[in-house]
């Protein structure tokens, strides 16, 4: 079951999958470790399935 800094947490990682521990912590009031096991549950219950790069294609010139 999620909590509302589960949902905070996970909104967090759409906008940015490369924000540190520590970067998530600051923005959430939790220690760095506790987003640490936050985030592994999360991956471990399936919300978290992957993390993806997303490439946009450039027009020629």
């Amino acid at each position: 079951m999620l909590d509302i800094t589960d949902t905070k947490l996970l909104a967090a990682l759409q906008q940015n999958a490369h924000l540190t521990a520590q970067e998530l912590s600051d923005m959430l009031h939790l220690s760095a470790s506790q987003i640490g096991r936050r985030r592994q549950r999360l991956e471990a219950e399936g919300y978290i399935q992957s993390y993806v790069a997303k490439y946009r294609a450039m027009s020629p010139n």
